[in-house]
């Protein structure tokens, strides 16, 4: 029975009484699907997924996304509006739908608040072109393959969606949606690649996906792996149905229930292609199918087999003709995908890890894109103009490229964030710097912010090795030395200063080791140059990986039934280290006792040395209510004591989805699952405990970050500013108090400063304060530069968020009442800056630029970014007020490491600049009176006799262009008129960190006797001048002009001029 109380039942083809009903408490919600206590179970199995509401008010703050986009990610379907090719669909393996309305010069998320973040397929309506559906959960499913939880629809091109159910698909590779009729839709659903179920094969929907019928079903190992209609006739459709299974161990393609189908009727029947009609003998693998466009009864399929090939049908698929064998690619569980030119049915396309191209109906293949050129290999999505085939959009393991000349040459969209990574690693620099290996792309590090312009680009990355990168390593000490991972054990040493890469991956003439995909690795914490690696043992070298010696024993199961891994892929070998198995995953030395190493298996397996080494304690059999055999993910020992620690263990690849977080307090003697019965929605892949706050807890899933406060009490998902995106490792900067976090397609964020989050954790009882102040972090006050490469920030760049010169403020609102708070920054007595922030209750963050209140202006190589004077290096006093309630905190302001700090010289260049600034308002405020005695004049005529107004008038000019020019034609941006030298002179006022010179002194005076020698000649036109004919001057009587006529600053000084005049300054 279903959780709606009806029976449910799955027949092989049509069964008009067999639907999937989106249940009534699974509303139609709009963009967030996810409401406070809302809680519901996935239909078919009971599992629940919880929002684990936000907290009233709310704890959290968006965290910062710093990319990098360079490497990008895997990108599975593509969608192009057909009514405005500027606009495309892109689906991503892991990181969420992305649309572009300019064809690829931006990018925006358009699923991020939806609680899964793998698309498997994306359609768009050509009837409706607004109406979109995204099938989440990638159909390819390798060993890292992320699933989702069923279909969604959007009615407003991808700004709100609903869910429409198939929740527990969990892989949907194809959709199609009629195209004269917005509802009617086929989805065709790989399914569970590691658990038996009945919820896979093609599925109709005819009101919008309220509901579904399965429509072609073949077995419980056997999903959809391709949908296609005919473009003349959407009545036909050909799909292909794939038996695969995956384990740990082991992946298998080809069965029984693979096949290919025809349906003539809109999928209400379909007919099975025999090998009488020309294909080969069964069992089939995975099948991918294409028909031209432009003749429709040609059809290509590539069929994995006893032996792969290319078969072709020229009569709509009644019969078949193997046509090529060798140059049609490898690894078909992966890819197994074509795609015929859109005009010319010869012309054929064929995705694999390289992208190869057919002149001649599929007979030969020329390798188009090789590894490793100008486009990333590993094809898996694939777009081509149906009006001008020349036009093609190419999805990658490393992002997504397009072409305008058939692939001659290539764009690469390098503002998707995309990255998969795998682990996250920080080291000690100012600023810090991040550290992780990706899918397929290599291994990078880069910095956590920069201290120049326009945020933090692609440029500032820097590879260390390719392939899949894994985890780095560094040294306790700083130094050159860091340790690059990819996958199966291979292990680089890096030299980061002179980029001299050395391979020290151990190897052993006693026995073949055991590396797994992704291999446990730790540097020793107390003895720089000593580092860990393990296979089926542990391995130790104390020479920086020169030699190694064997530490351990076999810390596997070693079972033999595990170890077939060259023989893993059924139908088609597939033996690339991702299915090695009985092997090391996780060695975590303490770094509260020397000597002391845990170490995990990715077959369960929990040992744990106290002596270095000498002697092992395994520990498999204390962790009560694990999973047998479950993959042991992380283990973290804690930073408090040596006894305790905590072990992450992630059992989706044989099916189970539950999280597991033990934790011990007596050297594993004793275990508790912090997750049991906490209703998360799938399982845990990363952990971190504070440093500072033991209670303070992350933990990274499949489907998002979590937060507790209690000691992992009780979890909270963290949805404000972060996706639900797979979070797959994590790491706490020390000194920076910052969480960095690895996530599995959305590359890298930072959520900085924890402090709050720890008082919180310490002391829940400040949730009920009505306002609370947390200590502000120390700030540097940083020598900005210009950035790297271009001046220039066009749209298609990248930039990571940065907080370069900004000093973090976190404050919670407990008090609805209050709307806003002022905040003032002060140092000995003196105001520096102030301004009012709005809030909302719970946690709030606000900045302060490091800037005085003073003049804007350009910063140094005319920067787009006005600036003011910098606040020097020091301690500040932070004020917030709301009402009666008053809090103060003191606000460090540290030197640039890069620079010499002297408080001299910051003193001498604010006083300098604000000279500067004064004798500017003065200027500007003798104009400002120029302009109203002007005006005044132009009510005198009859008054005064025409000669005296003239003389005025020009008497007026004359004082005014000894400040500035005035009504001219053109541009004069170079004279030595007052104005112009004193907007020069700002440039002398950028580098606050040195001594002023002697030339500075000297602009200083000959700037402040060009502005005496102005005032004088300002003062002699009124007195000698103006008040002789027009009596006193009186700016409060311009009369319609007065709300012009007002003085700005206080800095002009003369007896002449009403002090009532001057404005009311803010």
């Amino acid at each position: 029975m279903n959780s709606t109380g009806a029976a449910l039942h799955f027949p092989t083809n049509r069964d008009s009484d067999y639907t999937i009903m989106r249940p009534s408490f699974f509303p139609a919600f709009p963009a967030f699907p996810f409401f406070p206590g809302f809680l519901f179970c996935l239909l078919l199995t009971g599992l629940c997924f919880s929002s684990v509401a936000l907290s009233q008010p709310s704890l959290q703050l968006p965290l910062r996304s710093i990319g990098p986009a360079g490497m990008s990610g895997r990108i599975t379907s593509i969608a192009v509006n057909p009514g405005n090719k500027n606009i495309w669909y892109i689906g991503s393996a892991s990181g969420g739908l992305w649309k572009t309305v300019n064809a690829g010069i931006t990018f925006d998320p358009v699923f991020d608040r939806q609680p899964v973040q793998s698309i498997g397929a994306v359609a768009i309506a050509p009837s409706e072109p607004d109406v979109i559906y995204a099938g989440t959960g990638e159909g390819n499913p390798r060993n890292s393959q992320s699933s989702g939880n069923g279909l969604y629809k959007s009615i407003d091109g991808g700004t709100s969606w609903t869910h429409l159910g198939l929740e527990q698909s969990r892989n949907i590779h194809r959709l199609i949606v009629h195209p004269d009729n917005k509802d009617i839709v086929w989805a065709g659903v790989l399914g569970d690649p590691f658990n038996p179920s009945d919820v896979r094969g093609v599925y109709k929907s005819e009101d919008g996906g309220l509901t579904w019928a399965r429509v072609l079903y073949s077995n419980d190992r056997s999903g959809a792996a391709d949908l296609i209609m005919d473009p003349k006739n959407p009545d036909k459709l050909i799909a292909t149905l794939w038996e695969y299974r995956r384990s740990p161990w082991d992946s298998a393609s080809g069965g029984s229930g693979s096949g290919l189908y025809v349906s003539l009727d809109g999928g209400d029947s379909w007919s099975e292609v025999e090998e009488s009609a020309g294909l080969p003998a069964k069992p089939y693998g995975r099948i991918g199918v294409a028909i031209a466009p432009s003749q429709t009864d040609r059809v290509y399929a590539l069929i994995e087999s006893q032996k792969n090939a290319l078969y072709r049908s020229d009569d709509g698929g009644i019969s078949w003709t193997m046509i090529n064998s060798e140059t049609i690619g490898s690894r078909p569980f992966y890819f197994s995908e074509l795609h015929v030119d859109t005009q010319n049915p010869d012309r054929v396309y064929n995705l694999y890890s390289r992208l190869a191209r057919s002149e001649n109906g599929g007979e030969a293949f020329e390798v188009i894109e090789d590894w490793g050129r100008e486009v990333h290999a590993d094809h898996h999505a694939f777009w081509i103009d149906p009006d001008d085939s020349s036009f093609i959009i190419d999805g990658t393991d490393g992002g997504l490229y397009w072409s305008r000349d058939r692939g001659e040459h290539w764009r690469f969209a390098e503002n998707l964030p995309l990255g998969q990574f795998y682990h996250i690693t920080v080291d000690d620099e100012v600023p810090y710097r991040v550290y992780g290996g990706l899918q397929d792309n290599g291994t990078w590090y880069g910095p956590s912010e920069v201290w120049s312009r326009a945020g933090i680009r692609n440029s500032y990355w820097r590879e260390l090795a390719f392939n899949d990168g894994f985890d780095v390593v560094l040294e306790p000490e700083r130094g050159p030395w860091v340790y690059a991972l990819w996958q199966g054990g291979m292990l680089v040493r890096v030299n980061r200063e002179t980029g001299q890469r050395k391979t020290i991956m151990p190897v052993d003439e006693g026995e073949p080791l055991r590396f797994n995909w992704n291999t446990g690795i730790a540097a020793d914490p107390f003895q720089p140059g000593t580092l860990y690696i393990g296979s089926q043992f542990v391995h130790k070298s104390t020479d920086r990986g020169a030699s190694w010696s064997r530490l351990s024993p076999d810390l596997t199961t070693d079972d033999p039934a595990k170890q077939r891994q060259q023989a893993s892929g059924g139908l088609s070998i597939d033996a690339t280290a991702a299915e090695n198995h009985t092997s090391i995953t996780v060695i975590a030395p303490s770094k509260r006792s020397e000597g002391l190493l845990w170490v995990g298996s990715d077959d369960g397996k929990l040992h744990l040395t106290r002596d270095g080494g000498k002697s092992w304690t395994d520990l498999t059999a204390k962790l009560k209510g694990a999973p047998p055999a479950g993959w042991i993910k992380q283990i973290l020992p804690s930073s408090y004591a040596a006894n305790e620690a905590f072990v992450v263990i992630d059992n989706h690849l044989q099916g189970d989805v539950r999280p597991y977080l033990f934790y011990t307090r007596d050297y594993g003697a004793t275990w508790e699952n912090l997750l049991e019965n906490q209703a998360l929605p799938s399982y845990a892949l990363s952990f971190v405990q504070d440093p500072v706050e033991p209670r303070l807890m992350f933990l990274g899933t499949e489907y998002g970050l979590y937060v507790s406060l209690d000691g992992g009490g009780s979890w909270e998902q963290w949805l404000e500013g972060y996706p639900s995106v797979s979070t797959m490792d994590m790491t706490i900067q020390r000194r920076e108090g910052d969480l960095v976090i690895a996530s599995f397609g959305r590359s890298i964020w930072i959520l900085d400063d924890l402090t709050p989050w720890r008082a919180l954790a310490a002391d829940p009882t400040l949730r009920d304060e009505p306002l609370q102040l947390f200590a502000p972090p120390a700030t540097y006050q940083p020598v900005i530069d210009q950035a790297p490469g271009q001046r220039l920030s066009p749209d298609h760049l990248f930039a990571g968020d940065n907080n370069a010169r900004e000093a973090l403020i976190s404050f919670w609102v407990g008090d609805p009442s209050i709307k806003s708070v002022s905040f003032t920054v002060s140092i000995e007595g003196q105001l520096v800056r102030e301004w009012e922030q709005p809030v909302a209750q719970g946690m709030n963050r606000t900045s302060w630029n490091l800037q005085w209140a003073g003049q804007a202006i350009y910063g140094p190589l005319m920067s787009p970014v006005l600036e003011q004077p910098l606040a020097a290096p020091g301690r500040y006093q932070l004020q917030m007020t709301a009402g009666e309630i008053s809090q103060t905190r003191d606000l460090t302001l540290l030197a640039d490491p890069k620079v010499s700090f002297d408080a001299e010289h910051y003193a001498d260049n604010l006083a300098f600049r604000q000279k500067i600034e004064s004798l500017q308002r003065q200027s500007k405020d003798v104009l400002q009176v120029l302009e109203c005695m002007e005006l005044q004049l132009t009510g005198m005529e009859g008054k005064l006799a025409p000669s005296a107004v003239a003389d005025l008038q020009q008497d007026i000019v004359d004082v005014w262009e000894l400040i500035d020019f005035r009504d001219f034609q053109g541009v004069i941006s170079d004279s030595d008129r007052l104005s112009h030298r004193l907007n020069q002179a700002f440039y002398y006022t950028h580098s606050p960190y040195e001594a002023l010179t002697s030339n500075d002194r000297n602009l200083g005076q000959s700037l402040e006797k060009q502005t005496q020698r102005v005032l004088e000649a300002f003062s002699s036109l009124v007195t000698e001048a103006w008040m002789p004919r027009t009596g006193a001057l009186d700016l409060s009587d311009a009369g319609a002009a007065g709300d012009r006529c007002c003085i700005e600053s206080g800095d002009l000084k003369h007896p002449a001029v009403n002090q009532s005049a001057r404005c009311k300054r803010e």
